[in-house]
C-alpha cells in the first residue's frame, strides 16, 4: 500500500458533498462546519480522502487504506440494511489490525440496520505507522464481521 497521499482542499470537499449527498442533514452540517473551520482558521490545508468497503472491512486483517504518519480529522460511514452489530475500528497500523489493543484509536458501533455515523476531531487523531479499517461484530474485536453487515465510508487526514 502506499504511503498517505494529499490533494487540494476543494477537490476533497467536492468527494466528501457528493459522497454525503442524500444523507442524513445533520451530518452534512456536521462537515460543512468542519470544511469552514480548515478554510478559515487552519489556512485551507491539502487533505486525504480515503474510501474504504463493506467487502474489504470485513477482512481478516481489515482494510489498509494508507502507510505512514497522518492526522485522522474525520471518518463517516454507513452501514448496509442489516439488524447485526458491528464495531468499526480505526486503527494505527503498517499492514493489518494486529495492533487493535494498543493502537485502536477510534471505535465506531453501528447497530441498527442502514445506520450512519461519524466522528470528527479538528485537531486531528494522530497515526504514526498507517491507517487500517476493521469490523467485527463485538466491541474488543474478537470476532470478524461479515461484508453484509459492515459499514461502506470514507476516512479525511491531514498530514502531521
Amino acid at each position: 500500500m502506499a504511503a498517505f497521499a494529499y490533494e487540494g482542499a476543494n477537490l476533497v470537499w467536492q468527494r466528501v458533498f457528493q459522497r454525503l449527498s442524500g444523507e442524513n442533514a445533520a451530518t452534512i452540517r456536521a462537515f460543512e462546519a468542519l470544511k469552514k473551520y480548515y478554510a478559515t482558521l487552519k489556512g485551507n490545508p491539502q487533505l486525504g480522502y480515503y474510501s474504504f468497503v463493506s467487502t474489504s472491512v470485513d477482512d481478516a486483517g481489515g482494510q489498509l487504506l494508507a502507510t505512514g504518519a497522518a492526522d485522522v480529522i474525520a471518518i463517516w460511514g454507513k452501514k448496509l440494511a442489516t439488524a447485526t452489530d458491528v464495531f468499526l475500528w480505526a486503527i494505527d497500523d503498517v499492514d493489518d489490525d494486529s495492533t487493535l489493543t494498543t493502537k485502536g484509536n477510534v471505535m465506531m458501533a453501528y447497530l441498527a440496520s442502514s445506520e450512519e455515523s461519524f466522528y470528527i476531531n479538528p485537531a486531528g487523531i494522530a497515526f504514526g505507522l498507517g491507517l487500517v479499517m476493521k469490523a467485527y461484530t463485538a466491541p474488543t474485536g474478537t470476532t470478524d464481521s461479515t461484508a453484509a453487515d459492515c459499514p461502506d465510508g470514507f476516512v479525511l487526514v491531514t498530514a502531521s
